[in-house]
């Protein structure tokens, strides 16, 4: 597969995480958020990219479509809201994107090989 010999094998450049601290700071506003981000979520950013094959990559939609059709359920959602605090039912702006699993349109998780067919 692809995917593996890319992970395997590929000349990568890693992530700079100067330059990545830098710009998060200047987004971020403070240096002591970023400390926190860094703190609680140290696995958000990869130091090297990671391939996935389209199997996989069909997998993880399929996945994603499965839980947003329970979520969307109203059984459910009373469910989970029963013994909820109230700030819970808030209807918030409806987010399709998670650190880019996939994007705002609600589109499936492609590869970057599917990505880089679709620019030919």
């Amino acid at each position: 597969m692809i995917s593996e010999t890319l992970n395997s094998r590929c000349f990568c450049v890693s992530l700079d995480t100067r330059l990545l601290r830098e710009a998060l700071t200047k987004e971020l506003g403070t240096p002591e958020l970023l400390a926190l981000m860094e703190e609680r979520y140290s696995y958000l950013f990869s130091a090297r990219p990671v391939f996935i094959s389209d199997s996989h990559a069909v997998q993880m939609a399929e996945v994603i479509q499965a839980v947003e059709s329970v979520v969307a359920l109203q059984a459910y959602q009373e469910y989970v809201l029963f013994s909820a605090p109230a700030i819970a039912s808030h209807r918030a702006l409806a987010a399709k994107s998670v650190f880019f699993s996939y994007d705002s349109e609600g589109k499936s998780v492609r590869s970057r090989a599917s990505l880089r067919q679709e620019t030919r």
